[in-house]
C-alpha cells in the first residue's frame, strides 16, 4: 500500500466521506469519486481502514457498551424525575445537585429568558427557564435498532414503537415533549446520522 492510499485510510475515519477523503489524500478533484470507489475496494486499504477505526477507539475509550449506555439515558428518563407542575401549570425543575448523572445527561438544554409583561402601570419583567430533553423516540429507535428489534416495517410481532409528544402545563410551546410506547402501527424508517462502523462506497462531495 503507498503512501496515498494510507492516507486515504487515515481520513476516511474522519467523516465517512469517500470523495473528500481521496481529495485530502491528495487525489485529484475530478477522479476523487472513481478513485474513493477503487480504493474502497481494496482489500489493504479496507483492512487499514479497520485498524485505523479501532485504534482511534482504543484512544477515545469509545466503545459500543459506552454509545448504548449514553443513548439509553435518554430513553429511560422520564420528564416527571426533572420537573413537577400542579393543578394551575406552575412548573418546578429541579436543582442540578438534586439530578442523577443519568437524568442529567438526558437534557438538551437549559437556558433563561425574560419577557416584559404589559400593565397598567407599566410593564413588569418575568423570568422564566426553558428546558429541552433529547428526543426520547430517537433514543428508542436507536436502540431497538441496535438490538436488531425493529423488522421490515418496524414490526416487533405484534408491537410497533411509536412516540406520542405531550404539551407540558404552563410550559412553552415545545419546550419540553414526552414520549410513551403505543401499538400504533408505523412505516418503515431509517437513521441517516448513524456513521457507518464499515467502509463504503466513495459519495459525491
Amino acid at each position: 500500500m503507498n503512501e496515498r492510499q494510507q492516507r486515504f485510510a487515515e481520513e476516511y475515519i474522519v467523516d465517512y466521506n469517500g470523495t473528500k477523503a481521496a481529495q485530502r489524500a491528495g487525489y485529484s478533484g475530478k477522479t476523487a469519486y472513481a478513485q474513493a470507489s477503487h480504493l474502497l475496494k481494496n482489500t489493504e486499504v479496507r483492512a487499514a481502514i479497520k485498524k485505523n477505526l479501532a485504534e482511534l477507539r482504543e484512544r477515545t475509550f469509545i466503545t459500543a457498551d459506552r454509545v448504548i449506555l449514553e443513548i439509553a439515558k435518554m430513553a429511560f428518563t422520564n420528564i416527571s424525575d426533572i420537573i413537577s407542575w400542579d393543578a394551575d401549570g406552575n412548573v418546578t425543575i429541579a436543582l442540578p445537585e438534586k439530578l442523577t448523572a443519568e437524568q442529567r445527561s438526558a437534557i438538551s438544554e437549559m437556558s433563561k429568558f425574560t419577557v416584559s409583561i404589559p400593565t397598567k402601570d407599566g410593564s413588569i419583567t418575568k423570568t422564566s427557564l426553558k428546558l429541552k430533553m433529547h428526543s426520547k423516540g430517537d433514543a428508542l429507535e436507536k436502540l431497538a435498532r441496535h438490538l436488531d428489534l425493529l423488522k421490515p416495517n418496524n414490526l416487533v410481532g405484534d408491537i410497533t414503537i411509536t412516540v406520542k409528544h405531550e404539551q407540558l402545563p404552563g410550559d412553552a410551546p415545545g419546550a419540553v415533549t414526552a414520549a410513551s410506547l403505543t401499538g400504533a402501527p408505523a412505516g418503515p424508517t431509517t437513521d441517516p446520522s448513524t456513521a457507518p462502523t464499515e467502509p463504503t462506497d466513495g459519495n459525491p462531495a
